[in-house]
């Protein structure tokens, strides 16, 4: 799963142009508008056998934090988010990323000028 994570951080930092990302464990400074990202192991399975270790399946949640000083562009920024990674594939790892799902919170305003919204992507990736 750390080749997973390294590839999806790299994917991120290449390809997202919006906003800051702060990625889990890094230092990071508060600015108007940015994104979270905290990714989570999940599973891991065999779904087949080849003769030697077998065909594994790993299975990982990113959780994607929107914040945003302002309740309706941080919605927008979660509909930026959707579109920049559903249904996508990360490269080295033959992994896919599912359909974003909202947390079913809404905006929270964390009242200190700040609006936070969230969403999960469910990823697999087979080896």
């Amino acid at each position: 799963m750390k080749s997973l994570k390294i590839e999806i951080e790299k994917y991120i930092q290449a390809n997202w142009t919006k906003t800051p990302v702060q990625f889990q464990g890094s230092t990071f400074t508060q600015v108007p508008e940015w994104i979270s990202i905290v990714f989570i192991p999940m599973d891991r399975s065999q779904y087949a056998f080849d003769g030697g270790d077998g065909r594994k399946k790993d299975t990982v949640m990113l959780k994607v934090l929107s914040y945003s000083d302002n309740p309706t562009k941080c919605l927008g920024l979660e509909d930026d988010v959707r579109a920049f990674l559903e249904c996508i594939n990360i490269p080295n790892n033959n992994a896919r990323v599912g359909m974003g799902k909202p947390d079913g919170l809404g905006v929270i305003d964390l009242e200190n000028g700040v609006f936070e919204a969230s969403s999960t992507y469910l990823i697999e990736s087979y080896n």
